[in-house]
C-alpha cells in the first residue's frame, strides 16, 4: 500500500501544473486499507510527500480495500463516485476534490 501512495507522490510531484495554482493552505491526507495502519500524506502548493505524525488535526481521511484503492491510485475511478459502502471519506468536501483530481491528473 506504501509503494501505492509513494508511486502517486512522484507522479503529482512531477507534473509542475497541478500544485502550484493550491492555496497556500495545506491539506493532510489519512489513507487507510483494510489491512494496515494510516498512511498520512501532506499537500501543499510545493508539493506532496509522506509524513510521520500521528495527530494531523482536520486531516482528510479516506478507507477503503487495497482493490479499490488500486483503481482509484491508478486513475479509473473518481472517488466521489463511489457508494459509502465501498470508500469511507471524512473531512472537508473541498479537500475530497482535489484528492480526486489529483488522482485523475496524475497519469
Amino acid at each position: 500500500m506504501v509503494e501505492m501512495v509513494e508511486e502517486w507522490i512522484k507522479r503529482v510531484n512531477s507534473r509542475r501544473d497541478l500544485l502550484p495554482k493550491w492555496k497556500k493552505r495545506k491539506v493532510f491526507l489519512k489513507i487507510q486499507d483494510n489491512r494496515s495502519e494510516f498512511i498520512n500524506v501532506s499537500i501543499t502548493r510545493e508539493g506532496m510527500k509522506l509524513v510521520h505524525e500521528n495527530n494531523l488535526k482536520g486531516a482528510l481521511t479516506i478507507s477503503s480495500s487495497n482493490k479499490v484503492f488500486q483503481q482509484l491510485f491508478g486513475g479509473n475511478l473518481k472517488l466521489t463516485s463511489l457508494p459509502r459502502s465501498i470508500v469511507r471519506f471524512e473531512g472537508e468536501y473541498r479537500d475530497v476534490l482535489l484528492v480526486e483530481s489529483l488522482l485523475m491528473l496524475s497519469h
